[in-house]
C-alpha cells in the first residue's frame, strides 16, 4: 500500500509541475532527456514564444535519412516518439510523403505544395516508424490551434 501511495504522489507531482510550467522555470525539475521538450514543444517556452506551451496542437517533422540510395527527406506529423536514456530510440509519424534528392529540380524551380510537387510521393500507411540511428537530421515546425474566422459564415 505504501509502494502505491508513493507511485500515485510522484505521478501527480510529475502532472503538477508539468502543467504550471515549473519544469521550465527550475531546470531541476526537468525531465534528463532534452529530446522531451523538443519532440513536445516544450522548449518553445524556453526561447520566447508568443504563444504558450499548451497551444502547442501537433508538430510537424522533416527528417533527413541516409540511405544506400542517397539521401532521402520523410515529412509527416509526430504522433509518438519513444525516448531512451541517452536521447531518442525511434519516431512515429504519420501523414508521411517521401523525397529522394536524386535527379532533384534546378535552382529557381520550385512547386507551391508537397501535394503538388511531384518529387515528393505520400507513404501508404497509419504510422511510419524511423529509428533514431538512422536520422541524420530533423527540422522541427511547431503548430497551435487553427483559428476559424466564421465572422463571414452565414446561416442557412
Amino acid at each position: 500500500m505504501l509502494m502505491l501511495r508513493a507511485f500515485s504522489a510522484g505521478k501527480v507531482f510529475r502532472l503538477l509541475v508539468e502543467q504550471t510550467h515549473l519544469d521550465i522555470l527550475f531546470h531541476s525539475l526537468r525531465y534528463n532527456n532534452d529530446w522531451y521538450y523538443l519532440l513536445t514543444g516544450r522548449v518553445m517556452s524556453e526561447v520566447g514564444w508568443t504563444q504558450k506551451t499548451d497551444s502547442v496542437k501537433y508538430v510537424f517533422v522533416d527528417v533527413l535519412v541516409e540511405t544506400k540510395e542517397g539521401s532521402v527527406l520523410y515529412c509527416g506529423l509526430l504522433d509518438e516518439f519513444y525516448l531512451s536514456k541517452d536521447g531518442v530510440d525511434r519516431i512515429c509519424l504519420s501523414e508521411v510523403y517521401r523525397r529522394s534528392f536524386i535527379d532533384d529540380i534546378k535552382e529557381g524551380e520550385r512547386l507551391p505544395d508537397k501535394s503538388l510537387d511531384e518529387r515528393y510521393y505520400r507513404m501508404p500507411g497509419d504510422l511510419f516508424v524511423i529509428p533514431y540511428s538512422q536520422i541524420r537530421n530533423l527540422n522541427l515546425t511547431y503548430y497551435g490551434p487553427v483559428e476559424v474566422d466564421d465572422s463571414n459564415a452565414t446561416v442557412a
